[in-house]
């Protein structure tokens, strides 16, 4: 952890971030225009170039899919710099909660053994990881973009049958091993089964082609969008483009030569994929060398897609196939674990898609013009800091109505006046004081500061 981000603004972060989340409904309603990232997996130098690429908060909206922690060894600065991005700019971030933001599985694979070893003395480290669960159990779960996308990290649950089953989820709440929460955080799509089936995983289930189509029309979306899984080329479709898993932690865990995918839907839900090739590559042969499909951008450098290629969508089959040994073995022992890596067979090579396409009788997709009294249903911290200013104000006038009032009634004297103006002065100083020690740098003083420590990482990597 670098030196300019102290023990008590990661604490202070923590505790302004819990009651923001708590603030927002567990299914986020926005609209567009917005990026979509998925995993993250600690990866600080990455998600840096690729903010500073496609635009730094607030001039670009994103939302972030879930597990900031874990395998990186950047996660405390991951996750915190887009928790100080959420509370600057409230309505141009949004994150949903990953598996790796639970307890059971960020305890084994990364983020317990990083707090510790930032914060060693007096248990320092082991009360920040448990703040950051505190953090983490009040993450919204879900996001429904523009009415017709649905986001979730894991996918999709055969509990969910309408929207007003969010509003009666309670949070803080810690992941159960079965039930809706569970399936949102944890579930993959399968070639190999129609609806749902028990997943390799030991974890939640799989959910297959009918079960895509019957959560479709059932909740009148055009498009799933989700994370969880490895995918070599940053994205990949399953079901005739119903279903997309973006990963956005190139190169991942040093050891896959993987790209990073984000994916951007305009005012139009018109949607184009963006990749991001690290320029931290692991060894690889000669055979496994680029795709050819794929834009030929410098390294380090986010690419547009073409379009015009392959209409093949599908993705294999994942039964448990390339899954690392150590990851089957703890997941059996906590009934957790990681993301499931698999092969691609085909690149897929588009500038956008269209999720209503495959229904007309619906209709096209609504434009952002056209919902303009639709409100967003997230917790606007600017404007309730602008109240509680006008307040302020209002109280402000009041006492300095008050304080004429005494002084044409009891006279007071101009020696008098200038006492009180000193005591005033003395203890607003001193409370500034403290506010100053209690967060001595801010929110924007705690993003300069993160956005900077990346590039003192050796040699630039994570």
């Amino acid at each position: 952890m670098p030196n300019k981000l102290v023990l008590l603004e990661l604490r202070e972060l923590c505790l302004r971030c819990r009651e923001l989340f708590l603030s927002e409904n567990a299914l986020l309603i926005i609209n567009p225009p917005i990026y979509i990232l998925g995993d993250l997996h600690g990866q600080f130098t990455d998600l840096v170039t690729m903010l500073s690429k496609l635009g730094m908060p607030p001039r670009c909206r994103y939302l972030f899919l879930g597990d900031y922690v874990d395998r990186g060894n950047w996660s405390l600065e991951t996750v915190s710099l887009l928790m100080a991005y959420k509370l600057r700019y409230p309505h141009q971030i949004f994150m949903l909660r990953g598996n790796h933001e639970t307890r059971a599985v960020n305890r084994v694979y990364g983020f317990f053994e990083e707090c510790t070893k930032r914060f060693p003395e007096r248990g320092e480290g082991t009360a920040l990881w448990t703040l950051y669960q505190h953090v983490f159990n009040c993450l919204p779960l879900a996001a429904l973009v523009g009415e017709r996308i649905f986001a979730a990290h894991g996918g999709i649950s055969e509990d969910l049958k309408c929207w007003r089953q969010f509003s009666r989820i309670r949070r803080p709440t810690d992941i159960t091993d079965i039930g809706l929460i569970n399936d949102l955080i944890w579930s993959d799509p399968c070639d190999a089964c129609e609806r749902y089936a028990e997943s390799p995983r030991g974890v939640s289930q799989v959910f297959g082609k009918v079960a895509i189509d019957e959560f479709e029309d059932a909740l009148n979306v055009d498009l799933i969008v989700r994370a969880h899984q490895v995918v070599m080329d940053g994205y990949e479709f399953f079901h005739n483009k119903r279903c997309l898993t973006i990963f956005s932690a190139p190169c991942y865990c040093g050891e896959m030569n993987n790209i990073a995918g984000i994916l951007f839907v305009n005012a139009k839900l018109e949607c184009s994929i963006f990749t991001y090739r690290s320029p931290n590559r692991a060894p690889e042969d000669d055979e496994n060398q680029g795709n050819e499909n794929l834009d030929k951008q410098p390294d380090g450098e986010v690419g547009r897609q073409k379009s015009g290629s392959k209409d093949n969508a599908n993705m294999p089959a994942n039964n448990g196939k390339g899954v690392r040994k150590e990851d089957v073995e703890a997941e059996k022992r906590l009934r957790a674990g990681s993301p499931i890596p698999h092969e691609k067979e085909n690149a897929e090579d588009i500038e956008g898609i269209k999720p209503s396409k495959r229904d007309e009788k619906k209709g096209s997709l609504k434009s952002r013009d056209e919902k303009k009294d639709d409100a967003e249903e997230n917790f606007d911290l600017k404007s309730t800091q602008q109240n509680s200013q006008n307040s302020h104000k209002k109280s402000n006038s009041n006492e300095g109505n008050s304080g004429k009032k005494m002084k044409k009634g009891s006279g007071d004297t101009k020696k008098d006046k200038v006492k009180i103006e000193e005591k005033e002065g003395a203890e607003a100083a001193k409370n500034k004081q403290q506010i100053q020690e209690r967060n001595p740098k801010g929110i924007k003083e705690i993003i300069k500061a993160m956005t900077r420590s990346w590039k003192k990482s050796p040699n630039g990597k994570n």
